[in-house]
């Protein structure tokens, strides 16, 4: 369904000031406009200019702008109708949809609601449980993993004794808006299921979420690359030792080519720093599978990072190495792949060079 017109004209009458200064934007009057930095091109000297009575703004430099949509987009990397939604919540006004009965969708938003205070008092509870005498084991293996106070506060770790997420640490998920969704639970034992999402639903659908990527998008934009991990803790450790630009995938499978386009509207620059093992070998090349079909086209790049055998990123950061050795000497996922295909190849072996060489020539042929 279409965003309906009351609620676009509602967005469009607001002051434009207003969504953007709720956005952070710093804004400098002068006279009946304001002055800021523009989103659309590494801009160090403000020029967006911003008017209320248009409703629009406009950049001398780059000439990029728009309305409070558009910029609402543009700052956090969402999709028009997400953008919309964010801008009618800044302004307080109801988000409808046409051909949407207003009371059914009334409903529909106060459901959504419970839903999300449910979440954030079970947040509130997991983080409480820290605090239990049969969290002990829980705070050392934090401790063994070297994470601090600070960074189990920032992406709120907490702990379930029972229940669903039973002996787990708990991380609270967010969706690309930012908002608590549901959760993933990281074994502490030898359970062959590592981590644990929570049940599909309205809020939570796995295939669309990516873990720490509200919080990364920002630090992303200014390193001009956004770095893939295995783990949530991973992306935890390497956020206190300052690689701010890390996500992981919330499943294990090969992305939503969505998801893909979605990252790619805040940065077009993807590094791949998966474990040096089997596991992530397979990661990479799921990965690829999906994406290399975008980078092809040129509307993403991809590097592969390659960790020492047998290491995660967490590991390296707390080696005393910088992972940004490994990550800025990345290959392109081209090269990556066809040293895949090559290694290990026997030049007495006809039929596996016949078949390496017609992926090749495959592959470059799409260029």
């Amino acid at each position: 369904m279409a965003v309906s017109n009351r609620t676009l004209q509602a967005i469009k009458a607001a002051p434009l000031s207003q969504v953007m200064e709720a956005c952070g934007a710093p804004l400098k009057r002068v006279g009946h406009e304001f002055l800021t930095q523009c989103l659309w091109h590494e801009d160090k000297h403000p020029s967006l200019t911003v008017s209320d009575d248009k409703g629009f703004s406009f950049c001398h430099v780059c000439r990029g702008g728009g309305d409070a949509i558009d910029y609402v987009s543009k700052r956090y990397g969402l999709g028009w109708r997400d953008a919309a939604e964010k801008a009618a919540s800044i302004l307080s006004i109801p988000f409808e949809l046409d051909d949407e009965d207003p009371v059914a969708s009334a409903r529909r938003r106060e459901e959504l609601e419970r839903a999300r205070t449910a979440l954030e008092a079970e947040q509130s509870k997991y983080k409480a449980n820290l605090s239990d005498k049969r969290a002990g084991r829980i705070h050392e293996i934090l401790k063994q993993r070297g994470l601090t106070p600070a960074a189990s506060r920032e992406f709120g770790l907490g702990y379930a004794p029972g229940g669903f997420f039973a002996k787990r640490i708990t991380l609270p998920i967010y969706n690309h808006k930012n908002q608590l969704v549901g959760f993933t639970g990281r074994a502490t034992d030898d359970s062959p299921a590592k981590y644990k999402n929570s049940a599909d639903s309205d809020l939570f659908q796995k295939k669309n979420l990516v873990f720490n990527e509200a919080r990364a998008k920002e630090a992303a934009r200014e390193a001009d690359s956004l770095i893939f991990v295995e783990g949530h803790l991973d992306v935890v450790s390497l956020w206190q030792h300052g690689v701010k630009n890390v996500v992981a995938m919330q499943g294990t499978g090969a992305p939503d080519v969505q998801i893909i386009q979605r990252l790619a509207r805040s940065v077009k620059n993807f590094i791949l720093c998966f474990d040096g093992d089997a596991g992530g070998k397979k990661a990479t090349e799921q990965f690829i599978s999906v994406a290399g079909k975008l980078a092809l086209k040129g509307e993403i790049n991809i590097n592969v990072a390659m960790l020492p055998q047998g290491m995660d990123p967490d590991e390296v950061v707390r080696s005393g190495q910088s992972l940004y050795d490994y990550t800025a000497s990345a290959p392109s996922w081209l090269d990556w792949l066809i040293d895949e295909w090559a290694l290990n190849l026997s030049l007495d072996d006809a039929a596996a060079i016949t078949d390496v060489e017609g992926k090749v020539k495959a592959l470059i042929n799409q260029l």
